[in-house]
Order: C-alpha cells, then sequence, then structure tokens
C-alpha cells in the first residue's frame, strides 16, 4: 500500500511540474552498469510506470543489458544507472543523478542521464526510505530533463534532489 500512495504521490507532482510538455506515450531504455539487484531495479521501474501513468503517460521501460546490448526503437530516452560518478564528471557530492545536454545555436537538446547507484543507496538508507522508490524517484527526475524540464521549487523536478 504504501508503494502505491508513494507512486500516486509522484505522478501527482510529476503531472504538476510538467503540465502539457510531455508526450503520452513514452519508451525508456535503461543500462544497468552498477550491478543492481534484479527485484530493486524491476520494482523501480514498476515504481517509475506508476509516476508517469499518474501524469497520463503511458511508459514501456526495457531493461538493455550494457554489454550485450538489446534491442533499442526508433525513439526512446536513455537512462544509464552507474554505480558512482564517472572520474571526469564534476557534480556535487549529494547529487543523485545527471543528465546530458548539447546546446546548439537555437536549442538545448538533452540526450541521455546517468543515475549514481552508490549514492541513492546512501540517500535512501539516510532518509529511512528504500532503494526501489528511490531509485524511481531519480529515474523519473531525469526524465523529466530529458523531455527538456528544469529544477522547479516543488515536485518530482525540486532542485537539490538529484
Amino acid at each position: 500500500m504504501r508503494a502505491l500512495k508513494v507512486a500516486a504521490l509522484l505522478g501527482w507532482m510529476f503531472m504538476r511540474a510538467v503540465g502539457s510538455t510531455v508526450p503520452n506515450s513514452l519508451t525508456i531504455v535503461v543500462f544497468d552498469h552498477a550491478g543492481v539487484p534484479r527485484p530493486v531495479l524491476i520494482s523501480a521501474m514498476k515504481e517509475g510506470r506508476s509516476a508517469f501513468r499518474a501524469a497520463g503517460v503511458e511508459t514501456e521501460w526495457n531493461l538493455c543489458d550494457p554489454v550485450e546490448g538489446c534491442y533499442v526503437p526508433e525513439r526512446f530516452v536513455k537512462v544509464k544507472i552507474l554505480l558512482r560518478p564517472p572520474h571526469a564528471t564534476h557534480v556535487s557530492r549529494d547529487v543523485l543523478g545527471s543528465t546530458t545536454c548539447v546546446a546548439t545555436v537555437a536549442t538545448e537538446h538533452c540526450v541521455a542521464s546517468d543515475v549514481f547507484y552508490n549514492r541513492v543507496l546512501t540517500f535512501a538508507d539516510d532518509a529511512s526510505a528504500t532503494p526501489d522508490l528511490t531509485l524511481a524517484y531519480v529515474m523519473v527526475h531525469e526524465i523529466g530533463h530529458l523531455l527538456g524540464l528544469g529544477h522547479r521549487p516543488g515536485g518530482i523536478m525540486t532542485t537539490g534532489f538529484t
């Protein structure tokens, strides 16, 4: 029951944050480079699906092996779960994920999101939350950036959470 309440809350917060900027369906391809336990990852993807569904967006979540690859549809968003931030990446110690955006003359296009699993675990432990719900929240937040959303003062796109 707690998971459904959290999913509904996440969905409501996401809906308030995105308004009408999100498509009504979305394919998300997750690459697990961190070796997240399968039950945690599957549960996080289900929670993410519930959050999007509550916002009126149907999602298909595909888990893709980082080495062997998988089928990737023509249009999708990519989330990489890394154990920790790459050494070349300079992110604050409290950041749980990041989204890479490429600026052009006309616009800024976000291309991939990374989630830092060691930080997700630490945050979940500190907040007395479960790793799957925390991972879901971080993935949905970073996917919001992929969809062009910036940080907001409240809701799932809250500044400073990831």
